[in-house]
């Protein structure tokens, strides 16, 4: 369980405004919004990750002539 105080009255404003229009709660837009950040990090590092040891690039002649396709 985590709680958390804004302080912010312009963060409050926005989160009720982003809450009536998707027809949720508060605590459910930050918890997607949470949500969102996480995977997004998790994407980020599985990028970079991939990165760092790439699979060796195929041409593009190479990977028509193995389907079948005409280049």
């Amino acid at each position: 369980m985590l709680a958390i105080k804004i302080n912010d009255p312009a963060i409050e404003k926005e989160l009720a405004a982003m809450a009536k229009i998707q027809h949720i709660s508060r605590q459910e837009v930050v918890r997607t919004m949470i949500a969102k950040q996480l995977e997004d990090r998790a994407d980020y590092r599985l990028a970079m990750k991939s990165l760092q040891d790439p699979a060796p690039a195929i041409p593009l002649e190479e990977v028509m002539r193995r389907y079948g396709m005409e280049y």
